[in-house]
């Protein structure tokens, strides 16, 4: 496991600072940062280290660089990534239907974005994942864990989503539905009176 430089509370401007460890070593620079600063989106974090608010040992870096030990990793902040504190804390624990070492299966409930939106900027329902992974996992460990949502859901509807905690098991997972070994089933609530047996609805799907 990485750890923090001491240079971090000495520079104001600086987002995070890591020494590569053992748990970092051999692996992409952008992985790495993914994992640790998981409230951000991978372009964002992308973004940020093609811009040049990224250095390894100093010098600018390239999303796939990989790190070698003890490479020092300082991120500096420019409005573009957010720290871990400033993730807004879910109001309730998520409900888990399954979860092991890879993947978990939680209930979504209805009315939260699965992905950051407009009007969910946060992304309340990344950070419900991060507060379960982080502190309430029976799996969880000093490693951090970004979790990768397999599919969604869309913010109204409620259901089961499979989340990967790490990029095999996203891999693993994705392939699945993509060849169509896994099934899903909808369930859809309606009012008033229906006249037919069944048809089909084809129209327009516009932003409200």
């Amino acid at each position: 496991m990485g750890r923090r430089s001491d240079k971090q509370t000495a520079n104001r401007d600086v987002l995070y600072d890591l020494v590569a460890g053992e748990a970092e070593v051999g692996r992409d620079l952008l992985e790495v940062l993914s994992e640790h600063l998981a409230e951000n989106s991978l372009s964002a974090i992308r973004k940020s280290i093609r811009s040049g608010l990224v250095t390894v040992n100093g010098r600018g870096a390239h999303p796939g660089d990989r790190l070698s030990p003890a490479d020092h990793v300082v991120v500096r902040e420019a409005g573009a990534l957010s720290r871990v504190t400033r993730v807004a804390a879910p109001d309730e624990p998520l409900e888990v239907l399954y979860e092991d070492e890879r993947c978990l299966v939680v209930s979504k409930p209805p009315g939260m974005p699965v992905l950051p939106t407009r009007d969910d900027p946060v992304a309340r329902f990344n950070a419900a994942l991060l507060e379960h992974l982080q502190k309430r996992s029976p799996f969880a460990t000093d490693r951090p864990v970004r979790p990768r949502p397999v599919h969604r859901i869309d913010r109204d509807a409620s259901g089961a989503l499979i989340v990967a905690k790490d990029r095999k098991a996203m891999s693993h997972l994705t392939d699945q539905f993509a060849e169509r070994r896994l099934k899903k089933r909808y369930l859809a609530l309606v009012g008033g009176e229906i006249l037919e047996d069944e048809g089909t609805i084809d129209v327009p799907i516009l932003e409200v």
